[in-house]
């Protein structure tokens, strides 16, 4: 008898733990959210994952407003600051003031059982690509190792001083990330500011040539300088005597139609590029 009902307490824990496992619904760990872009490239910080629910993004003080594309399930609804969206669609423009812009997103399962919250902080900054700010810095005068190693070269991502450089010449932040010319490894390295973690953004560590691509697919010869507007880089490629536009969201490498010799020094004031090209000084528009 004892057997008969420890037998059947066993199936009656089996089947219902089945049965609670294919309950109509969405499930605990399901992302409702599939995708998540700006208008103007403007990158996310860190790039779109559905067990993300927190971004940054930094953008110039030439942008006063942008939109968001989101993607999501089929059945749920989505809605940014309190208005509906649909999936795939721009949302309504955003309007930007200087400083912090908090948006949320807030998606629903269809049965109306899960909701999930995205959070997204955009910084309007009036610091992009060698523009002057409003507040003068205040520096302690105190200085520390970011990344990289005062005794070794070389070409390594990693974190703090596991990173490795060959001769970094150019650097340029957008607030969240800094992105350095690694000239003599004819690459671009990308180090978060938080963290100190070094990636390669584009280009291949000694490989040198002129080929537009996606990331390692593109290839320099000496990057020198390095400027940004918030969503793209700009970098005068030296050897190969071209101006360079990479995507900061893909790093996607493309060469502007632009002619000159030994373009050197580079910087934007958010609407056109300013560049330093042989015993000249010009303007890209």
């Amino acid at each position: 008898m004892k057997k008969i009902i420890f037998l059947l307490t066993v199936f009656i824990l089996f089947f219902g733990s089945c049965k609670k496992k294919n309950e109509p619904g969405v499930q605990a760990d399901e992302s409702l959210l599939t995708g998540l872009s700006l208008s103007a490239n403007i990158a996310l910080s860190p790039a779109f994952s559905k067990q993300v629910y927190s971004y940054n993004a930094v953008v110039n003080y030439s942008i006063s407003e942008i939109t968001l594309t989101p993607a999501f399930i089929s059945g749920a609804s989505v809605k940014i600051n309190g208005t509906a969206v649909t999936s795939g669609a721009p949302s309504h423009p955003i309007a930007l003031i200087h400083g912090n812009n908090f948006i949320t997103i807030e998606a629903i399962s269809a049965d109306g059982l899960k909701t999930k919250t995205t959070n997204l902080t955009i910084l309007q900054t009036d610091f992009i690509g060698g523009t002057f700010q409003n507040t003068p810095l205040s520096l302690s005068g105190t200085m520390r190792l970011l990344a990289g190693s005062g005794g070794g070269y070389g070409s390594v991502d990693g974190i703090g001083t596991n990173a490795r450089f060959y001769r970094p010449v150019e650097i340029v932040s957008d607030g969240i990330n800094l992105y350095i010319a690694d000239s003599g490894n004819h690459t671009i390295r990308k180090i978060v500011i938080a963290t100190g973690e070094v990636s390669t953004l584009a280009g291949s560590p000694c490989e040198i040539g002129s080929a537009d691509g996606i990331g390692t697919a593109a290839s320099f010869n000496f990057p020198e300088d390095i400027t940004t507007d918030g969503s793209y880089l700009f970098l005068s490629d030296l050897n190969n005597h071209t101006i360079r536009k990479i995507v900061i969201q893909t790093g996607e490498v493309t060469t502007l139609p632009v002619q000159g010799y030994f373009f050197t020094a580079i910087t934007t004031d958010g609407t056109k590029l300013y560049v330093t090209e042989s015993n000249n000084i010009q303007v890209i528009e």
